[in-house]
C-alpha cells in the first residue's frame, strides 16, 4: 500500500501514532512548515494485519532546534537503536513539517508513520494521543 513506507511495514502491518498529548491538537492541525518545541514526541506502534500481534515501536523526540533523536524498539520493549539513525533522518527530511508527516489532509492522501489521524482510516491505520 502507498499509505505506509516501506521502512514502517507497508502491506504488513497496521500502524497507530501517539502524540504526546500536549502536542495533539497542532499535531492534527499540522501545516507545512510548521516547526516543533522540543521536546516534542510522537510513537508509532505496529500490530501485524490479521493476527493482531504487535511488532516494533518506532518513536522520535526534538532534542534541538534542528535535531531529533530516534528510538526502535521491539515488540517487547528490547532497544534496537537509539539516536541519529541515518534511515530515520534521511526519510524525516522529506516531512511536510519540521521532521513529521503529519496527519492526511484530504482522503486518501499518500501518508507516512507519523502521519495519521485518531480515527481509523480506509487504509486500516489509526491514532492516539496517549504517550506517556
Amino acid at each position: 500500500a502507498d499509505d505506509v513506507p516501506s521502512g514502517h511495514g507497508a502491506d504488513d502491518f497496521v500502524v497507530q501514532v501517539r502524540v504526546a498529548p500536549q502536542f495533539r491538537s497542532a499535531y492534527l492541525g499540522l501545516v507545512a512548515g510548521q516547526r516543533w518545541p522540543i521536546g516534542m514526541a510522537v510513537a508509532a506502534f505496529h500490530e501485524r494485519r490479521g493476527t493482531h500481534t504487535a511488532g516494533s515501536v518506532y518513536a522520535m523526540t526534538k532534542v534541538a532546534a534542528d535535531r531529533w533523536e530516534y528510538v526502535v524498539s521491539r515488540a517487547d520493549g528490547a532497544l534496537e537503536a537509539r539516536g541519529s539513525i541515518p534511515l530515520c533522518v534521511r526519510c524525516h527530511a522529506e516531512a511536510r513539517a519540521d521532521s513529521l508527516f503529519g496527519p492526511p489532509s484530504t482522503p486518501g492522501e499518500s501518508v507516512s508513520p507519523a502521519s495519521r489521524s485518531r480515527d481509523a482510516q480506509p487504509n486500516g491505520t489509526r491514532t492516539g494521543s496517549d504517550v506517556p
